[in-house]
């Protein structure tokens, strides 16, 4: 079995490049449609990724000074600067929530764990403070219901000044600081060694919007395990039903799709289609996302113009029809032909400050599009059709995107250390 080249999902490319023109965007997005080998389909989910993020020991005590500058993780509730290992209990509410929620925090170092149980509804955190990532899912192991990651480049610069003010809560002094996030400010009432004791948002009239407050706290080691990213949500056997493709071989095609997006900016659109499983890709010069819909699972994937990861999200889903057959049931607005093949145009979707239109041929495929988005329409045309030459393998997403280290890095060495 040939190795998935990760080149034909992740495209290296700089946003300068298609800022200059369409050439590097033709040429980049001639690497995302290369045929791949075949491969036995029992392998295709063999891949085993990094299991966890990295303990940073540099990051267990509270740094000095009264102004501190860190990168908050997308999704962590409690992060803070440094601190010492802890396992704390917050609850809190929002000023006009009746429910509240309820918070297990687990912190060793730079890595913040919190078992979150809102509304009736659990979920967990896993953050990381050196780089910024962050992992959030839901569901035991064997009933996994879906996971969110946050790359490294979406933490959000913080800066932390004390206010001068202390407090004291079960027993514990701390000190107040402020942790600015433009446009959001909290204020953090922490131990001398890292412990949030306290917290709540603040809005931009200086009303409160959301409070938190410790119940119960014990200083000890967080184990490894207790804070580690579960195994198995990082294996795509988890997700993705190995028997898919093996449910039907047509259609079987590539469609590339080239035009603007209604703000003007160049785009090209890649549509894979194996059987019921779809893949979609579209890269500007501001991004690339990418989706892969498997019929009991979807995934989507973003990076930025310099290559970096920014999200990802894997889904379970209930078998349907796949995106090519979502608009068959609409009535037909009127007929085209494209590189020798006829369409029928129809609404997709119509709000009241826009409205999609698609052109598909009778077994779905693509061939033109317009967006519109109040007075701006962007449109795509189909540019080539390839039939016959997808494989299984060619719908599996990468095993990097379920790399943590993928997860952490930052192009250009921009990575940020204490």
């Amino acid at each position: 079995m040939g190795d998935w080249n990760p080149r034909a999902w992740l495209l290296p490319y700089g946003g300068s490049h298609l800022a200059k023109g369409g050439m590097a965007l033709r040429l980049l997005m001639a690497i995302l449609v290369i045929p791949l080998a075949a491969c036995d389909s029992s392998l295709l989910f063999q891949h085993q990724s990094a299991s966890s993020f990295v303990r940073d020991a540099r990051y267990e005590a509270w740094p000095k000074g009264n102004m501190i500058h860190f990168r908050q993780p997308a999704n962590a509730i409690f992060a803070a600067p440094g601190g010492a290992d802890y396992v704390a209990v917050m609850e809190g509410r929002g000023w006009q929530e009746r429910r509240g929620y309820r918070v297990t925090v687990y912190r060793s170092a730079n890595l913040v764990k919190e078992d979150i149980v809102e509304d009736g509804r659990e979920h967990t955190s896993i953050s990381d403070i050196k780089s910024g990532a962050s992992i959030s899912f839901s569901g035991s192991e064997g009933a996994r219901r879906g996971f969110f990651v946050w790359g490294a480049v979406t933490a959000s610069p913080v800066e932390v000044r004390w206010t001068g003010r202390t407090d004291q809560v079960l027993g514990e002094r701390c000190s107040v600081w402020s942790f600015f996030r433009d446009p959001v400010t909290q204020e953090k009432c922490l131990t001398s060694d890292g412990v949030t004791l306290w917290q709540k948002q603040i809005g931009f009239r200086g009303s409160g919007i959301s409070e938190s407050r410790i119940v119960s706290l014990t200083r000890r080691k967080v184990r490894p395990d207790e804070i580690a990213v579960p195994r198995d949500l990082l294996n795509w056997s988890t997700w993705l039903d190995a028997d898919d493709g093996k449910r039907g071989s047509l259609p079987n095609d590539l469609v590339v799709l080239e035009g603007t997006e209604w703000n003007g900016q160049a785009v090209q659109q890649t549509i894979r289609r194996l059987g019921r499983i779809e893949a979609v890709s579209d890269a500007s010069g501001e991004r690339v996302r990418q989706r892969v819909m498997w019929t009991n699972a979807t995934v989507s994937f973003e990076q930025d113009a310099k290559g970096n990861f920014k999200t990802l999200s894997v889904h379970k889903a209930k078998a349907g029809l796949p995106p090519s057959m979502w608009s068959a049931h609409r009535p037909l607005i009127g007929h085209d032909a494209l590189l020798g093949r006829r369409c029928g145009w129809r609404v997709t979707i119509d709000a009241s400050e826009g409205d999609m239109r698609e052109c598909r041929t009778p077994d779905g495929l693509l061939l033109k599009s317009s967006d519109r988005y109040i007075s701006s329409v962007g449109h795509l045309a189909a540019k080539s059709i390839t039939v016959g030459r997808i494989s299984e393998s060619d719908m599996v997403p990468p095993g990097e995107w379920l790399d943590v280290a993928t997860w952490t890095k930052i192009a250009d060495n921009e990575n940020v250390h204490r």
